[in-house]
C-alpha cells in the first residue's frame, strides 16, 4: 500500500512538473517570436501595452496546487488519513481511519460519487474496536428516454423525501440515517417523481466513522410527487398546483451500546403517511401538510422500558407566504397530537398555534416583525404555553455606521423580555461592533451583556479578530443555606482569533477564549487550539490541530425558559469543573479536473444525456428510397441540425453529431452543396427522436430535381 501510494505521488508530481515545463516552453516561444513587436530574437518579460508605465509582471510563486486540467469530463478525488487523540476527565480515545471521497460527472450516466471510511482502530480507556469501513454511493440525474432522469443511493444513506415535503417554514419532518438503498425517478416533463428508500437506521461510533452501527429498526419510505409540468399539455395536475405523498414503515428496535457513542435508545415501530400540497403563484405560496401516524407511545420511553401499544396520531399544518418587492409576509397553522412520530423517531408534537412575520429587506433599511402563539393540545399530558411578540431593526446611515435593535416579548407558562441595541462601524483600519442587551425572565431574573467585536485589516496573509463580553445574572434565587442571592453570576469573557500565512506553502491559526470569573458562581474556563497546514507539493497537505479546554466548577441553576440561556423557576445545581485535550493530524491529497459536456441541439443542457446521430447521404437515382450497394454516395454535402449546427459528409458521404441531447430533431441537407441536378427537398426534413445512450441511423437519398433536368 505503501509502495503504490508513493508511485501515486510521483507520477502526479511527475505529470504536474511537465505540465510547467510544458507551458514555460510554449511562454518561451511567444517571447521569442520574431515578429512581435520590438522582438530582438530574446525572452523579454511581459509590459502591458494598455498601460505602457505599469511595471513588469513578477513571477507568481508556485502554493503547492495543482494546475487544473481541463480536458475530460469533470472529476475530483480527495485521499485524507487522519490519527487523532483525545483526553477527558472521563477517560481517553484514540483512533485512526481513512476517508475518501471521488466524484465524476459523466455525459450519459449522470454524476457519480462515492464517499468511504476506514478505521483502523478506535481504541478507548474500556473498549477497543477493530477495523470497520462503510461508504455511500450515488448515481445521480442518469437520464432516460421521454424527458426521465434517475438517481440511485447504496450504502450509509439518508432515506428519501419528496422536496415538497422539505419546502416548509414552522414544522419539519427529518429524514433518517439508514444502511440501505433508495433509487428516484423523475420527469421534468410532465412533473412526476416516484421515489423508493430503505434500510437499517443506526449510527457512527465516533468521528471518524469507519463502522456503521445498525439498531435492528428497519425503515421504508415510498412516495410519489406531482409538480407544475414545463409542457401545459402534459401537466398532471392545474397550473401552480403541486402535491406529494410519502408512505413509511418502521419495523422498531431496543436499546443498544455502541462503541464511542454510548446507549442508543430504542426506537418504536409504527406506519406514517405525509401528504403535501401547494398552491403557487407570482410570489404568494400557501401549502397545507397532513400527517398521519400509528405507531407506539414513545414519549414515555426509558432506558430498558418497552413502548406502549400503538394508537393513531394526527398533525396538520400550513405555511404561506407573499413575497413583493423588498417586502414579504409569512404566516402558519399548526395542531400536532401529542405522541406524534415518524419512523421510530418522536417529533415536536402536543402542540398547536400560528405564527405571522412581515419583513422589509431595504438596501438600507431592515426591518423584522414577529407575532407567535403556542399552547398544548392535551394540558394533561404536559407542555407549555408561550406567547412571542418580537421587532427587529438595522438601519445603515451611510456605507461606514450601521444601528440596529431587538426587542421581544415572551408570555405564557414562563415570561420576561429582551431588548439589546448594536452599532457597527467600518473603517479602513478595522470593523467594529458594539452591542448592549438586557434579558429577563420569571423569578426575577435579569441578565445583562455588554460585548465588543473588532475585526482588524491586516496585510495580505494575515488575519485577527478579538473580542470582549461582561455578562451579568441577577435571580432572586436562594443557596444552600436559604441566603438570597443578588448576584448570581458575572463573567469577562475574551476572545481572539488569527492567523498568518508563513510562506505559500505554510499556514498557521491560533484560537483562544477566556472567561475570567467575577463572582462565586460563575467557572472559569478556558480553551485554546492552535492549527497548522503544510502545502508540500501539488495536491498534497499536512495539516495537524491542537485544542486544550478547561472549565472550573460553578454553581448554575437548573431550569427551562423559553428564552435561551436564561433560567425560569430556580434549583441550584452545583457542577464539577472538566478538561479536555485533543490532536490529530491529517495527510490530505486533493484532486480536481475535467470540464462538462453539453449536448448539442435543442434541449441540450448539462447532465440532459444523449445519444449520437449517424447518417448517409447518397443519390437515389432508382427512386427506391433505400441505399444500395451499386448508388454513389455524395462526399462533401452540408447537413443541419435543428438548422444550427452544421457538419459535412466524408469521402464516404457518412455524417456524424456526437452527443445529440435526448428528445426530437430535424435533419436537414442543404441542397445547395449537393452535384446538379440532385436536390433534398427542405420541405423533407427528417424528424427524429434521440434516446440517451443510444445512437440514430439515418440514410438520406438526394432525387434529381426536375426543374434542372434536360428534357429528352
Amino acid at each position: 500500500m505503501r509502495q503504490a501510494r508513493c508511485a501515486l505521488s510521483a507520477r502526479l508530481i511527475a505529470v504536474a512538473a511537465a505540465a510547467l515545463v510544458g507551458a514555460a516552453a510554449q511562454c518561451a516561444e511567444v517571447s521569442q517570436d520574431p515578429s512581435a513587436p520590438g522582438s530582438n530574437g530574446a525572452a523579454k518579460d511581459y509590459v502591458d501595452r494598455v498601460m505602457p508605465d505599469a511595471p513588469a509582471q513578477l513571477d507568481i510563486a508556485d502554493d503547492g496546487t495543482p494546475a487544473f486540467e481541463p480536458t475530460g469530463m469533470p472529476r475530483s478525488l480527495r485521499l485524507e488519513s487522519r490519527v487523532q487523540s483525545s483526553a477527558s476527565d472521563q477517560g481517553y480515545e484514540r483512533s485512526g481511519w481513512q476517508s475518501l471521497r471521488a466524484t465524476l460527472e459523466t455525459s450519459n450516466h449522470g454524476a457519480l460519487s462515492l464517499d468511504a471510511s476506514f478505521r483502523y482502530f478506535d481504541q478507548t480507556q474500556s473498549v477497543r474496536s477493530g477495523p470497520g469501513a462503510s461508504f455511500s454511493l450515488y448515481q445521480i440525474g442518469v437520464p432516460f428516454a421521454g424527458g426521465w432522469s434517475a438517481s440511485q443511493g447504496l450504502g450509509v444513506i439518508q432515506t428519501l423525501m419528496p422536496r415538497l415535503s422539505g419546502q416548509q417554514a414552522a414544522f419539519f419532518v427529518p429524514t433518517r440515517l439508514v444502511e440501505g438503498a433508495s433509487t428516484q425517478w423523475r420527469n421534468d416533463a410532465t412533473g412526476l417523481s416516484v421515489q423508493l428508500s430503505g434500510g437499517q437506521t443506526g449510527s457512527y461510533g465516533s468521528i471518524g466513522q469507519g463502522s456503521f452501527y445498525a439498531s435492528g429498526d428497519r425503515v421504508a419510505a415510498v412516495g410519489f410527487e406531482i409538480r407544475p409540468a414545463r409542457s401545459a399539455g402534459a401537466s398532471l395536475l392545474p397550473p401552480s398546483w403541486s402535491y406529494s405523498a410519502l408512505a413509511s414503515t418502521a419495523s422498531g428496535s431496543s436499546d443498544q451500546t455502541v462503541p464511542g457513542f454510548g446507549i442508543r435508545l430504542g426506537e418504536a415501530s409504527g406506519t406514517g403517511l405525509l401528504q403535501s400540497v401547494r398552491w403557487e403563484s407570482s410570489g404568494l405560496y400557501n401549502q397545507g401538510n397532513l400527517l398521519l401516524s400509528r405507531n407506539q407511545d414513545v414519549s414515555a420511553q426509558v432506558v430498558g422500558q418497552v413502548p406502549g401499544p400503538s394508537s393513531s396520531r394526527l398533525g396538520v399544518w400550513l405555511d404561506g407566504a407573499l413575497e413583493s418587492g423588498a417586502q414579504a409576509q409569512r404566516w402558519g397553522l399548526h395542531h400536532l397530537a401529542e405522541g406524534l412520530s415518524w419512523q421510530g423517531t418522536p417529533l415536536g408534537s402536543n402542540a398547536q398555534g400560528g405564527y405571522y412575520r412581515w419583513s422589509k429587506m431595504g438596501l438600507r433599511t431592515q426591518i423584522d416583525v414577529q407575532l407567535s402563539s403556542t399552547r398544548p393540545v392535551d394540558a394533561v399530558a404536559g407542555g407549555s404555553t408561550l406567547n412571542q411578540a418580537g421587532i427587529s431593526v438595522r438601519q445603515y446611515i451611510d456605507q461606514q455606521l450601521g444601528v440596529g435593535g431587538l426587542l421581544q416579548l415572551n408570555g405564557g407558562t414562563a415570561s420576561g423580555w429582551q431588548a439589546s441595541g448594536f452599532s457597527e462601524l467600518r473603517r479602513s483600519w478595522a470593523n467594529l461592533r458594539f452591542q448592549a442587551g438586557l434579558q429577563t425572565a420569571d423569578q426575577h431574573v435579569v441578565e445583562q451583556q455588554l460585548s465588543a467585536d473588532e475585526s482588524w485589516t491586516l496585510p495580505v496573509g494575515q488575519r485577527l479578530s478579538t473580542s470582549e463580553a461582561l455578562t451579568t445574572t441577577r435571580a432572586g434565587a436562594q443557596d444552600a443555606n436559604g441566603a438570597t442571592i443578588g448576584n448570581y453570576g458575572s463573567v469577562l469573557e475574551l476572545a481572539v482569533a488569527g492567523g498568518l500565512d508563513l510562506n505559500e506553502r505554510v499556514v498557521a491559526d491560533l484560537n483562544g477564549r477566556i472567561g475570567l470569573p467575577l463572582s462565586s458562581q460563575t467557572a472559569r474556563l478556558y480553551n485554546f487550539s492552535a492549527s497548522s497546514q503544510w502545502r508540500f507539493a501539488p495536491g498534497w497537505s499536512l495539516g495537524a490541530v491542537l485544542a486544550v479546554s478547561r472549565s472550573s466548577g460553578l454553581t448554575l441553576p437548573s431550569t427551562a425558559s423559553p428564552i435561551p440561556n436564561l433560567p425560569g423557576a430556580f434549583a441550584t445545581t452545583v457542577y464539577p469543573g472538566t478538561s479536555s485535550r485533543d490532536f490529530w493530524i491529517t495527510l490530505r491529497y486533493d484532486f480536481q479536473a475535467g470540464t462538462a459536456s453539453v449536448p448539442i441541439g435543442l434541449g441540450g443542457h448539462q447532465g440532459a444525456g444523449g445519444g449520437d446521430v449517424t447518417g448517409v447521404v447518397y443519390l437515389d437515382d432508382t427512386g427506391s428510397g433505400r441505399l444500395e450497394a451499386i448508388k454513389t454516395r455524395v462526399p462533401n454535402v452540408t447537413v443541419l441540425l435543428d438548422g444550427r449546427y452544421a457538419t459535412r459528409t466524408d469521402a464516404q458521404g457518412r455524417f456524424d453529431f456526437p452527443f445529440v441531447a435526448a428528445g426530437p430533431h430535424a435533419i436537414v441537407v442543404l441542397s445547395d452543396t449537393l452535384p446538379l441536378p440532385w436536390t433534398v427537398p427542405d420541405t423533407k426534413a427528417l424528424h427524429i427522436e434521440v434516446y440517451p445512450r443510444e445512437t440514430t441511423r439515418l440514410e438520406i437519398g438526394a432525387t434529381r430535381d426536375p426543374a434542372n433536368t434536360a428534357p429528352p
